[in-house]
């Protein structure tokens, strides 16, 4: 693989988030509910964790925060600043068959970002390797689980059976078969605090 290739796929992950493409066939993205993040239990009580001189704080996250003792809590979802947008309270805006359409991962990390041989800063002298490096801290401290989904990392050619949830792949192009491997974090709707 040669290293521009590889630079674009490496975007591509890093902006997984983005809204991904349209393409015309209608995909079943199956039950996407049976998955869902469960709340944990609440502590009894936190009074022992108060004062930080006495008592270490607890693998698992609870009681680290003392006012919402399960936040940031092992097995807990992530936190929302905005509501989850569904067409269908289920499938993600952007899905394969669906409405409304937006650009590719691919066509956005293009757009924004360009790709360059020599490390471009910003300002801050920042790099964008700066957010993937928050961003891979965030997903192996946060530990959030996968879908269970056949990891393909290099499906070619993307067909319906591959969009089955949490299975997502994104599309390089539109109007081309040709796709990446992603799969959607278990779903976790209700889940907003502000």
């Amino acid at each position: 693989m040669n290293f521009r290739k590889s630079q674009e796929i490496f975007l591509i992950f890093s902006f997984a988030a983005v809204v991904f493409g349209n393409q015309s066939p209608i995909f079943d993205a199956g039950d996407t509910y049976s998955d869902c993040v469960t709340k944990i239990e609440e502590p009894s009580s936190c009074k022992q964790y108060r004062n930080v001189r006495k008592s270490y704080r607890t693998f698992d996250g609870r009681c680290n925060n003392l006012k919402n003792p399960t936040l940031g809590a092992r097995d807990t979802p992530f936190r929302r600043l905005l509501p989850a947008r569904y067409i269908d309270l289920d499938i993600p805006y952007g899905f394969p068959g669906t409405s409304p359409k937006g650009p590719t991962a691919h066509k956005v990390a293009k757009n924004v970002f360009k790709i360059t041989k020599h490390d471009k800063k910003n300002k801050e002298g920042l790099s964008v390797l700066f957010m993937v490096f928050g961003q891979i801290l965030t997903h192996d401290i946060g530990r959030m689980k996968l879908g269970d989904c056949p990891v393909n990392l290099f499906i070619f050619n993307c067909e319906a059976k591959d969009f089955k949830h949490p299975c997502s792949p994104m599309y390089f192009e539109e109007e081309k078969p040709e796709c990446t491997f992603f799969a959607r974090l278990r779903a976790s709707p209700e889940f907003i605090l502000l």
